[in-house]
């Protein structure tokens, strides 16, 4: 059974567009819920008294669907179908596997009483003759994995179907050495009890909690290792900081948390299919890739690379060394197919001081974070602190229409932001900053050295009731992907 929840953000967007005179379209990852999308908007038309003949869904990765011919076929068959004197509702899913599609979306969108909505799971959807063709008249909505807020919300929904009361932290383990490494890995003080959540308490709710159970070792032993706990089952925890744990662990591909719950051994198949697919399909096959094995290097080097700075020469020259040799312009045209493909998402470095983009050294982010994990069979107690700055970055790209890293001289800002009003923040991600004087003064270093007055934020995950140092506003990671 596949469960769903309301995507609330993507659904308002799509019904304040309806029946307006655009071709509106969604993009996104594979498998990130833009059809699910399309359906549940589908299933509201009707239950808002539209007629099922007045709703045409088309899903083009269905070979039956392809089977329709080509853009004039299918073009006679939709035609053929439609209701006159009411207005219809034509649904093109993944419509960029149709050869010239971008006239038939065209011819579609030009006809009285026709409500466009296609989608696509990369570039080449609004690239070359559609964009051309349909210069002012579309809308696009890039549709991303589950938020944090999502996540949570199936949670909430589905509650009765995970086990709440075995924790991660606490589930042995017959491995001595995995168990070493989780030793110590408590979420809580001892006095603070397991189920509660901390998003609705304040100070003074703290009475069970004796001094010495201060947050600052409580901080210490949440973030100490910076490791996941073991997993097996379907066993998603309810409460705020396990399921931040779990949830830039498996990521936001909604059918990750279907199959963990029927079939929980097949989640991390089904990513490593959905990567696979996205490789092979929308990368290798739409670009002629010949030499496939030294693409594959470069995937693992980026995938790898994750949040770092990397440049197509600090790549070739990479491969250089192993005796592999490549010029750094065919890496920049596969840098891009990696863009195209939605896989990741290239970011460029803005000058603070200077207030311009830089030309060289981006970072790279990943559409997801599981892709990472399953590509290249991580530890568990890997490179927490990355994972967290990668889940930053999706709900910032969410929230803004422009994110950069930055660069103030000698020193980075993790995160340079423009919101829709054209107002620019700063963002500083630490996993903890509670393990030493040091690690907090490092880590708002540069935000200190921004001079002008714009907001700063440093995002943890501890818990020390947002301090405020020198106008920098420090807050729990968790609380601020819920606060929108």
């Amino acid at each position: 059974m596949k469960r769903l929840i309301e995507r609330t953000r993507y659904m308002q967007i799509l019904r304040s567009w309806k029946e307006k005179n655009v071709i509106k379209v969604l993009t996104g990852v594979r498998r990130c819920g833009k059809s699910t999308l399309l359906q549940m908007f589908s299933d509201e038309l009707l239950q808002t008294g539209v007629s099922p003949e007045q709703i045409q869904f088309y899903n083009f990765e269905d070979l039956e669907t392809l089977a329709l011919g080509d853009i004039f076929q299918i073009h006679t068959h939709i035609k053929n179908k439609l209701v006159a004197d009411k207005m219809n509702y034509i649904f093109l899913d993944e419509v960029q596997n149709v050869n010239e599609f971008q006239r038939l979306v065209d011819s579609l969108y030009i006809k009285e009483n026709c409500d466009v909505y296609i989608t696509g799971s990369n570039a080449y959807l609004l690239s070359g003759e559609l964009a051309t063709l349909l210069t002012g008249r579309y809308i696009e909505t890039e549709v991303l994995p589950f938020s944090y807020a999502e996540y949570l919300s199936f949670l909430t929904a589905y509650s009765e179907k995970f086990t709440k009361t075995e924790s991660f932290a606490n589930r042995e383990n017959d491995d001595s050495e995995t168990s070493s490494k989780s030793e110590g890995y408590n979420l809580y003080p001892k006095k603070v009890p397991k189920n509660e959540s901390f998003s609705g308490r304040q100070n003074d709710d703290l009475e069970n909690v004796s001094e010495s159970d201060s947050y600052n070792s409580y901080s210490e032993n949440f973030t100490k290792t910076e490791s996941f706990p073991n997993r097996v089952s379907n066993s998603l925890k309810m409460n705020k900081f396990d399921s931040l744990l779990d949830f830039v662990y498996y990521g936001g591909i909604p059918e990750v948390y279907n199959l963990l719950i029927d079939h929980p051994k097949q989640s991390d198949i089904f990513v490593e299919s959905v990567l696979n697919t996205i490789i092979e399909k929308d990368i290798f096959t739409r670009n002629d890739i010949r030499n496939k094995a030294i693409f594959q290097r470069i995937i693992d080097f980026v995938l790898d690379s994750m949040g770092k700075y990397v440049s197509a020469n600090s790549i070739s020259n990479t491969l250089q060394s192993s005796k592999i040799v490549i010029d750094s312009q065919t890496v920049t045209n596969y840098l891009s197919y990696l863009n195209d493909a939605m896989l990741l998402y290239s970011v460029p470095r803005y000058d603070i001081k200077g207030k311009e983009l830089l030309q060289s050294l981006n970072k790279f982010y990943l559409s997801d974070t599981s892709f990472r994990r399953i590509r290249l069979g991580k530890a568990e107690n890997q490179d927490m602190g990355r994972l967290l700055e990668n889940a930053v970055y999706l709900e910032l790209r969410r929230r803004n229409p422009k994110v950069y890293v930055g660069k103030l001289r000698d020193m980075e800002v993790d995160f340079v932001v423009v919101d829709r009003e054209g107002y620019t923040s700063y963002y500083q991600v630490a996993w903890t900053t509670m393990n030493s004087d040091e690690t907090l003064e490092r880590e708002l270093a540069p935000l200190n050295a921004i001079k002008d007055s714009n907001p700063k934020y440093l995002l943890t995950t501890d818990r020390d009731f947002n301090p405020v140092y020198n106008g920098i506003r420090k807050l729990n990671v968790a609380d601020w992907m819920l606060s929108e």
